[in-house]
């Protein structure tokens, strides 16, 4: 993902967390806001609110979870200067807090995959694992080049949210603590594969 590119997702995402924090405030009031009250109260137009949230129920549903994912990143990710130890870093912060509101996460997955069945026009999920794989591999761009970088974020996104550690849980049967080593070997893998390319990518292109 280019630098112009993480800008434009870094700009979605401000403009669904202001919308979401306008939920949860007015849901912390007792109340029950459709999409056009949230719209107002986030000063954002109510036809842009709609590209986000077309319905009320999964406005309400991702509102709720939120607050629990409201920091992707985790502590200390500057003073790393490793890419497989940054990446690691953001993987396990980002399975924990899965782990910590699964019952939660598994209703809004079963209810984002049930509107976009019914509606393919439904629009993506907010990806703040993006946000904070994008911010894990940042200073590392120019050493992968564009096409490898971007393939690394997307294979890794996979690996980085609660439907890789469902499948592992439901699918392989394995424990939590199990399951969350499985993702950590996978993601650390893939960084160090894609390091181990990046010299041979570079030579390749310059031929």
């Amino acid at each position: 993902m280019s630098s112009a590119e993480t800008g434009r997702v870094n700009q979605r995402l401000r403009t669904r967390r202001a919308l979401l924090e306008a939920a949860r405030t007015l849901m912390a009031e007792g109340k029950t806001p459709s999409v056009s009250e949230v719209a107002d109260a986030a000063l954002v137009s109510r036809a842009t609110a709609y590209r986000y949230f077309p319905h009320q129920d999964m406005l309400l549903l991702e509102a709720g979870l939120d607050e629990a994912f409201d920091a992707v990143t985790p502590a200390g990710l500057d003073a790393l200067a490793d890419p497989v130890e940054r990446v690691s870093a953001v993987q396990t912060h980002l399975v924990g807090l899965v782990l910590a509101n699964e019952d939660q996460f598994r209703h809004f997955l079963a209810a984002a995959l049930q509107r976009r069945a019914a509606d393919q026009d439904f629009p993506p999920r907010g990806g703040r694992r993006l946000a904070a794989l994008g911010e894990a591999l940042q200073p590392f761009e120019g050493t992968l080049g564009a096409e490898a970088h971007g393939r690394l974020l997307n294979a890794l996104a996979v690996l980085c949210g609660g439907e890789a550690l469902i499948a592992l849980k439901d699918i392989c049967h394995l424990s939590d603590a199990d399951a969350c080593g499985v993702l950590d070997w996978a993601a650390q893998a893939l960084v160090s594969a894609a390091f181990r390319d990046a010299p041979r990518t570079a030579t390749a292109v310059a031929d």
